[in-house]
């Protein structure tokens, strides 16, 4: 099935969202599978091209960078529809979420709903008392999303694309399934473009799938014609390229793009003006010769760019994400605009709301490997001192500062930042990824590090919430040695209680009593 086939069924899923006059619509839900470089992308941009003018569409993409930060894909959303910024003061985002909520500000739970969504939208979240208000902010949160929808369809439909579903929060996933299955009476399609990954079937199960599959060779050479705005030429220039893609749109447009790049192929005017693909003496001469894995193709596209575009590349390489033109302007120590565009035009980067990406994640992976281990190392360090001087260096998304200082070998700020994020994912009953962040913090810490005792102290709490005795025994037993070294009051105190209270609930009431006696 084509292209236009795809977008002839999603156009059929929008109108039956929007309604009619025989009836209103209701949320309707398409999953785009497929695996990488099938065209997931390609898709969803054909279809967008073709809305009414009267659609709203509310995209966010996915960053494996933020993948354990509970609800930063919903977040992305929020500050879309807000218009507010991480670094806009919370009294200011919580004026511009009752704005962009209206009358769903003054309905019931509204005060508090405009509270979660104003942390949401700055990476504030307040620390939760206990579990039963984590899953009382859930329901605020799924509450605030549903009105923010309802408020953005006053004015025509909505379409919610969420691109690189495999890499979204778990928290933001489960939103996203129970908002799909709840069938609102809403104008909204929600488009979710996804590889096939294991943490996300449960999410998208009973949702309707639409499954890419590799392109036919006709299909390809329509594609590259629509790409390069050429009808003449293509199929024959082009004919030993399109088995070698085997079907993936993205190598094949690699493919080409690599050889116009190396004067193999142009674009020339012939009779009657008309355009047409030909190959140059130059690719007669030397052949259409490319490597025959996308990875090295990929590579040696990187390798010919100029040393201003490869720095900006790079660069993302090693933030694994987007970064906004001023980072990158930092970072390079220089100004980055004309190269940023060049990459764009060379259809390697994308610019989206003033930041700067990759356009493919093979790419970025790619270029991250190239690097010189030594030029990656201090790469990782500068970039953990640039973002540890933005609002990323607090709360639960301190964790991408401090993957960046890990990866730089710097060990001791890496663990400051991990137990930032530790301990602001424990305040809000996160327990996994609480656990998670310690253990990073762990492995940092030298044996006689201090902040070893608070990293004991959390995991043997933890562990006695989660009813794990041989874990939370090994964490104390290092938690009373470590405590018994620092001579400390505080610890020792905080080592014996922790002593008594297993001892007490292990029915060992004398024990627990004597313990208790020393503090």
């Amino acid at each position: 099935m084509c292209i236009k086939d795809r977008v002839a069924d999603l156009d059929g899923a929008y109108y039956g969202a929007v309604g009619s006059d025989q009836g209103p619509g209701q949320v309707a839900v398409r999953v785009i599978h497929g695996e990488m470089g099938i065209g997931k992308s390609a898709l969803l941009a054909a279809f967008l091209s073709e809305l009414p003018p009267d659609a709203h569409v509310l995209r966010v993409e996915c960053s494996p960078v933020l993948s354990e930060i509970p609800f930063s894909t919903v977040s992305e959303w929020v500050r879309e529809l807000t218009e507010t910024r991480v670094e806009q003061p919370l009294e200011q985002v919580r004026e511009l979420v009752m704005a962009a909520l209206g009358e769903y500000a003054h309905a019931e739970n509204g005060p508090e709903i405009i509270e979660r969504m104003a942390e949401l939208a700055t990476g504030r979240l307040r620390p939760a008392a206990d579990e039963a208000d984590v899953v009382q902010n859930q329901k605020l949160i799924a509450a605030g999303l549903r009105a923010f929808f309802a408020r953005a369809t006053a004015t025509g439909p909505l379409v919610l694309v969420v691109d690189g579903l495999q890499w979204a929060d778990r928290q933001s996933l489960e939103l996203l399934a129970d908002f799909a299955r709840r069938k609102d009476p809403l104008p909204v399609l929600a488009l979710l473009a996804t590889r096939p990954e294991d943490r996300v079937l449960p999410h998208i199960e009973g949702l309707v799938r639409v499954d890419l599959k590799g392109l036919t060779p006709e299909q390809q050479i329509r594609l590259l014609q629509a790409r390069l705005g050429v009808s003449d030429g293509v199929a024959q220039v082009c004919a030993e390229l399109v088995p070698r893609a085997a079907g993936n749109p993205f190598f094949l447009l690699e493919m080409v793009d690599a050889l116009l790049e190396r004067g193999m192929l142009e674009i020339r005017e012939v009779e009657e003006g008309r355009p047409r693909l030909v190959q140059t003496e130059r690719g007669e001469e030397l052949g259409l010769t490319l490597p025959s894995t996308l990875e090295q193709l990929i590579a040696d596209r990187l390798n010919e760019l100029p040393d201003e575009e490869h720095t900006v590349i790079e660069w993302l390489s090693v933030a694994g994400g987007p970064l906004s033109e001023d980072d990158l302007d930092a970072l390079s120590g220089g100004a980055t605009a004309d190269a940023i565009a060049r990459l764009c035009a060379r259809g390697l980067c994308d610019l989206k709301t003033e930041l700067v990406d990759v356009r493919h994640p093979l790419t970025r992976d790619v270029a991250y490997r190239a690097l010189d281990r030594r030029r990656r190392v201090k790469m990782h360090r500068r970039l953990g001192q640039h973002l540890s001087k933005t609002p990323l260096a607090r709360g639960l998304t301190a964790a991408v500062v401090a993957r960046h200082f890990a990866r730089g070998n710097e060990k001791s700020e890496a663990a400051n930042y991990y137990l930032e994020a530790a301990n602001a994912a424990r305040a809000g009953y996160q327990t996994p990824l609480a656990k998670r962040y310690y253990r990073r913090a762990l492995l940092l810490l030298p044996p006689d590090d201090p902040r070893l005792l608070e990293v004991h102290e959390a995991m043997e709490a933890l562990c006695r919430a989660q009813g794990r005795w041989r874990e939370r025994r090994r964490h104390l037993v290092q938690l009373r040695k470590l405590a018994r070294g620092s001579a400390k009051p505080y610890w020792v105190a905080a080592a014996l209680l922790s002593t008594a209270q297993l001892e007490l609930e292990t029915a060992r009431l004398a024990n627990a009593l004597a313990s208790a006696e020393l503090v």
